[in-house]
């Protein structure tokens, strides 16, 4: 600033109107570095005399002041005072105004930092700093407003760091996610290049604890920080060989530091940082050592799932499958960070968890005399052990994504064990009973008394049809499949879905069964080369002929490809079905994925739900369709682990008089009873050829691939063939009017679970229940649940609640959430609350609560 500039600045000022009571004004410029001493001589004020100090005038200096009281004065002041008695002028300089020329006290007026020399030594200390205006800038966003030197420090090294905020904490993190070497992290350099370094160590020093002087470390400050975290959710006993790098008083800004870094936009960075600090402490071998359910609840560190995981795999592996500490730990993992990240593990423990229970359950083995009985018991709760095998393996298939040996070589342990209690006690044991109850009924009949035919379905259903109906036919759609896809119609569609099932035919082959589900008044079969085909009414059934069969019984009908109509525009959709009455859409996904060496059955089953369920609403949506059923033409077995030699039966003895051979069944010509295989009547038009099947899951010897996924034979899985009948209600139907309430699908929603409501601790948990059981119209729902002050500012981070349980007793509908509170001070005359979160981000519930702890962070 100018002489020129100058003198037009005061002159304004003391143009200015007085205060009340006051009848002249006095300016002190001080100007502590001299910058204007030449100047100040020559200066001219239109309204002010101008008095100089130079250190030995003081005396006449305040007596002139006295003298002239009338006179408006600028006091010129280059002084600095080594002590406040040395200032004779400080009872004038208390009731009069300043003024100050120098480019230090121009940056402080336009940054707001009041102009008092404990700041000012500050800015001037960093003038280095403040020289650029595009940094002034940047500080004054940041730090609009300046009371002490603390936020001046924080502002330039938020600036110079490139932090959104300016705060220790923020700093922090911006510095942790460079790099851990000091002489290579950009952000610290920046801090040294400024000499700003020592502010980040005192202040380090002082709110985290790490206090090294010249030997401070970016890695180190880490690893506190991190392990500081890590002892507020933990014991001190726990980790005691980790004391060195911890200090109790300052835990609680660690945690809270680590707590909103982990769910920041900087989350990856602290994954990669958390890492590199467990690898160099060694904390997976540290933490392994901690039961399980000591760091259940632990989310500062990612390898505490590999932790959690290592015990729950090794135990199961041994065949101690503790059913309720697994679910337990899933529960307790699964709202928490980086659980997608060893997903597959948990739900394939939760899998085998399920079939340990169904194994506790029927422990004493199948031991029904009446294969209805065993039909039905199949239908409504055995089917449940494919499930879970399958849901097993759905997981087992990802584990080749996971860098992590050890937890692979475990879970294939585990599989091990699963495949033992799937392959040689559930199917070994329930197919012998049913073979054993059904062997004369199939052996005699080809049929089972009291269970439906998958050879009277058209009758059945198309024929009795009132109006257009839709047929899809997915080929090899287990039961248990088709279990699960009526669940997800319930849920998904606007309909009335009923789940039934018929005996398939056999030999449950693809040409049998779905020449079993088209219209004939009679079935049969002819030799050709090294197969049979099957007729109807003496017409071939392959999928050429289909369609013409359809069309002698109803010559509005038409064969449709599945993957066609998923394939097409909406337009080509609908002039395929146009006019049509009956229509017949055949899905092939299941079966066309799974004959071969490496079957990837589990994928092909949830391919098949999806797509089954896409074909339904372009029926209901593009076509206007009301009406469908869904079915099979048969099931499978699968097995994924290779089968044993003694899995299998050799085929010398009768191959020469095959007509048709697969692994699961045989059609022969007469003169030879095969050993071993059970004799089944066949239920169409053969003459003298004669069906046989292996018992229990044996496969028949023959070349080629595919010995894991088969059918074929008469076990449960191949012969249960299930029956979807699907009836969508629009919003206007009598149906849909009379059955509102159940189609309108709603979250299950939670309620609190405890009595008190006053917290006496920072670490806490509380309990919740999940009201109603997910099922019919009530889906699965996430709730957040935190602490908030009265004002609504959260004082600790979220917790997730998964309301997802399905049980129909309460008591097992319970749910946990665990909390740890702000470092910061509480007021028990103060009202806290609870907040329940929905979804959708509105509050579901506010519970008033009294926080009483004493503030010893």
């Amino acid at each position: 600033m100018d002489i020129e500039h100058i003198t037009k600045e005061l002159n304004k000022k003391f143009a200015a109107p007085l205060q009340e009571y006051y009848k002249r004004r006095i300016v002190f410029w001080y100007d502590p570095d001299k910058e204007f001493a030449d100047d100040v001589e020559n200066l001219s004020l239109d309204n002010a005399r101008v008095l100089v100090l130079t250190g030995r005038n003081n005396f006449s200096a305040k007596l002139e002041l006295h003298r002239e009281a009338d006179s408006n004065y600028l006091v010129y002041c280059p002084l600095v005072y080594a002590n406040i008695e040395d200032n004779w002028l400080l009872d004038i300089e208390l009731y009069s105004e300043d003024f100050r020329a120098d480019v230090v006290s121009l940056w402080m007026d336009d940054l707001h930092i009041p102009n008092e020399e404990s700041l000012r030594k500050h800015v001037q200390k960093n003038k280095k700093f403040f020289n650029a205006k595009d940094r002034r800038n940047k500080f004054a966003t940041l730090v609009p407003y300046v009371s002490t030197s603390k936020q001046i420090y924080l502002g330039i090294m938020a600036v110079l760091t490139g932090s959104k905020e300016a705060t220790l904490q923020e700093i922090i993190k911006t510095i942790l996610c460079g790099n851990l070497d000091n002489d290579i992290n950009t952000a610290y350099q920046n801090l040294v290049a400024y000499d700003c370094q020592g502010a980040l160590h005192r202040m380090v020093a002082t709110d985290i604890g790490y206090s090294e002087g010249d030997d401070f470390s970016i890695k180190e400050l880490a690893r506190h920080i991190i392990v500081s975290a890590l002892y507020k959710t933990l014991r001190e006993d726990h980790l005691e060989e980790l004391s060195r790098y911890f200090q109790s008083t300052n835990q609680a800004f660690c945690y809270d530091l680590v707590a909103e870094w982990m769910r920041s936009d900087k989350a990856s960075q602290y994954f990669d940082v958390a890492q590199t600090i467990e690898r160099d402490l060694q904390l997976p071998a540290l933490l392994s050592k901690l039961d399980k359910n000591v760091i259940l609840h632990v989310d500062c560190l990612p390898c505490i799932n590999e932790c959690v995981l290592k015990q729950l795999l090794s135990d199961a592996s041994h065949n101690i499958i503790d059913v309720k500490g697994i679910e337990k730990a899933v529960e307790a993992r699964k709202p928490l960070l980086w659980y997608d990240l060893y997903d597959y593990f948990y739900e394939g423990l939760l899998a085998v968890a399920k079939m340990q229970d169904f194994y506790v359950q029927h422990g004493a083995g199948f031991h029904m005399t009446e294969p209805k009985e065993i039909w039905q018991a199949y239908c409504d709760d055995f089917y449940k052990m494919d499930c879970y095998y399958m849901d097993f393996y759905k997981q087992h298939r990802n584990i080749k994504d996971n860098t992590n040996s050890e937890l692979d070589d475990l879970f294939k342990q585990v599989a091990e064990v699963v495949d033992n209690m799937y392959n040689n006690w559930f199917l070994s044991e329930l197919t012998s009973n049913w073979t054993n109850a059904a062997g004369s009924q199939l052996a005699n009949n080809g049929r089972i008394e009291g269970i439906k035919q998958q050879i009277d379905f058209y009758d059945d259903y198309v024929a009795k049809a009132d109006n257009k109906i839709y047929v899809i036919i997915s080929d090899a759609m287990r039961y248990e499949v088709a279990t699960r896809l009526t669940q997800e119609l319930e849920l998904e569609m606007q309909a009335k879905v009923k789940l039934s099932s018929r005996q398939g035919i056999f030999p449950t082959i693809t040409p049998f069964g779905m020449a079993a589900l088209l219209p004939h008044k009679e079935l049969s079969i002819v030799p050709n080369g090294d197969h049979v085909d099957v007729l109807a009414d003496g017409q071939s059934t392959a999928a050429s002929y289909r369609q013409k069969i359809l069309q002698k019984y109803n010559p509005n009908s038409v064969v449709v490809s599945a993957k066609k109509l998923l394939e097409e525009k909406r337009d080509e959709r609908k002039a395929r079905v146009k006019g049509m009455e009956v229509v017949y859409i055949y899905h092939d996904v299941i079966d066309s994925y799974s004959h071969n060496d490496n079957p990837d059955t589990c994928d092909a089953c949830q391919k098949t739900i999806s797509e089954i369920k896409n074909l339904l609403r372009i029926i209901v949506n593009d076509f206007g369709g009301i009406h469908v059923v869904i079915t099979a033409d048969h099931g499978f077995l699968y097995t994924h682990r290779e089968l044993s030699e003694s899995n299998k039966t050799d085929i010398k003895a009768f191959k020469e008089k095959a007509v048709d051979l697969g692994r699961r069944h045989a059609i022969l010509l007469p003169g030879v009873i095969p050993e071993y295989l059970l004799p089944v009547k066949l239920a169409l038009e053969a003459g003298e050829l004669c069906g046989y099947a292996p018992r229990e899951s044996i496969r028949l010897k023959s070349s080629g691939n595919g010995t894991k996924f088969v059918h074929g034979g008469v076990s449960l899985q191949e012969m249960v063939v299930p029956i979807i009948d699907f009836t969508h209600f629009r919003n206007s139907s009598q149906g849909y009017q009379q059955n509102k309430d159940k189609f309108d699908m709603k979250p299950v929603t939670i309620e609190c679970n405890f009595s008190g409501t006053t917290i006496n601790n920072s670490v806490f948990s509380l309990s919740f229940y999940q009201k109603e059981p997910v099922g019919g119209n009530r889906f699965t729902a996430t709730y957040k649940v935190y602490f908030t002050n009265v004002a609504g500012k959260p004082i600790c981070q979220p917790c997730v609640i998964i309301a997802a349980k399905t049980s129909p007793v309460e008591t097992d509908r319970v749910l946990k959430a665990h909390f740890t509170l702000n470092n910061q001070p509480y007021d028990k005359k103060e009202k806290y609350y609870l907040v329940i979160e929905g979804a959708d981000g509105s509050i579901y519930k506010r519970v008033e609560f009294t926080i009483d702890i004493a503030f010893d962070f």
